[in-house]
């Protein structure tokens, strides 16, 4: 362990595109640090580890680096601006209900903690409201959204605000969580045609929208959508539930070897994300992937990753256990997210898959 070692971290870090690799280095430097006993570094390279764990859906390394840096900064508040630290805010609660072991209270708790620290700041609080409108999405609570959506529009942008892209994809977002699929298709097009884009618009609102041309049968515009979308979303862990949207397409549209095709690609994103949510809606478009498969014949051919439960050397897989060790993934985590939220949203969601899958 030495200043040098960590330094050389540092240099092949920066030197990286996003991807996982650059995590890793990450992660080594903030140990480096912390053997180092330098503090500030420890800080700033969390700050660094949180954006790029974030945007390579690594939500829980950017939660626990948070965490770090958050209450560094409450015992020391010179150790760096707070308005970075309140940036990242967002990201970090914006992705809490997606691990389905913590509690609302956990999830209301840390809310009412952003709100205290914008206010304190004199900040609008359009990017809490914001934030809460996305949690109440994932946990099923329309009326929480229709509140929070409200509330968040309402109120004026300042320098912590997201971008108008960000603010547009969770506005579509909320339209097809609302059932509101006209409107939501839209928004889009407005999206599309204004060109509002960032780091992650339009490619995961592509894999939203998809649900949405689906439920109005508007096969060409799905159609469509999954080809252009697909391709932006499958080289980034973090888009995990927008290919579960496509995958599901390819269902509905009996192309069981595009299907195929997604479930080896995508499979060990499933297999190592901490976002429930998103594994979740893997598992549902898999396991009916699977009854599509099983209708052709009792076995199939897949590459599928070693770490896999069902992993077979030669490749031959059962189409019926391959359908029901997915079945099971998908109800064991809808019944956990529907007793942590107090409702049935997930099981609604479960079935309104299937029931677009047999167009």
């Amino acid at each position: 362990m030495s200043r040098e070692h960590l330094d050389e971290l540092l240099g092949q870090a920066s030197a990286m595109d996003r991807a996982p690799a650059k995590v890793a280095l990450l992660e080594e430097a903030v140990r480096e640090c912390d053997t180092l006993g330098d503090a500030e570094l420890a800080f700033d390279v969390r700050q660094e580890l949180i954006s790029e764990a974030t945007h390579c859906g690594y939500y829980e390394k950017a939660l626990v680096a948070f965490t770090w840096c958050l209450a560094e900064y409450d015992r020391n508040p010179t150790v760096c601006h707070p308005y970075r630290l309140l940036w990242q805010y967002k990201w970090i609660a914006g992705h809490l209900p997606r691990f389905v072991e913590v509690s609302r209270e956990q999830i209301t708790s840390m809310q009412d903690d952003m709100e205290r620290r914008y206010q304190q700041m004199g900040f609008s609080l359009r990017p809490v409201e914001m934030q809460r409108s996305e949690n109440a999405i994932i946990m099923g609570d329309l009326a929480a959204a229709e509140q929070s959506h409200s509330a968040w529009q309402s109120l004026p942008r300042d320098g912590l605000a997201d971008c108008p892209a960000c603010e547009e994809d969770l506005h579509i977002e909320f339209l097809i969580f609302a059932d509101r699929d006209a409107k939501a298709t839209k928004a889009f097009g407005k999206l599309l045609k204004k060109n509002l884009t960032c780091s992650d618009v339009p490619q995961r609102t592509y894999g939203k929208v998809i649900r949405s041309q689906m439920r109005l049968n508007r096969s060409d515009d799905a159609r469509q959508t999954c080809q252009t979308g697909y391709p932006l979303a499958r080289n980034n862990a973090m888009f995990l539930s927008q290919v579960s949207e496509y995958l599901l397409y390819h269902v509905r549209e009996r192309d069981a070897s595009a299907g195929s095709r997604m479930l080896e690609r995508h499979l060990a994103w499933a297999l190592t994300t901490t976002d429930a949510s998103a594994k979740l809606r893997f598992c549902v478009a898999v396991g009916l992937l699977c009854e599509l498969l099983t209708k052709q014949d009792a076995t199939c051919k897949l590459r599928l990753p070693r770490e896999f439960p069902l992993f077979s050397d030669d490749g031959v897989y059962e189409t019926a256990k391959l359908h029901d060790w997915f079945a099971q993934q998908a109800d064991n985590l809808t019944a956990r997210f529907n007793e942590r939220n107090g409702n049935d949203y997930y099981t609604k969601l479960m079935r309104e898959s299937q029931e677009l899958a047999k167009v």
